[in-house]
């Protein structure tokens, strides 16, 4: 597989008290957008 990325909750130095979904929705949705700018 080429080109595979994967932006997932791995990336937090720290997991957070509460509830990870939110923020690992928000690094997916970073992830997208650094990609797609190239």
């Amino acid at each position: 597989m080429g080109h595979l990325r994967v932006a997932d909750a791995s990336v937090f130095p720290r997991i957070t008290h509460g509830n990870t979904h939110a923020p690992t929705l928000m690094v997916g949705e970073e992830a997208a957008d650094l990609l797609r700018a190239g």
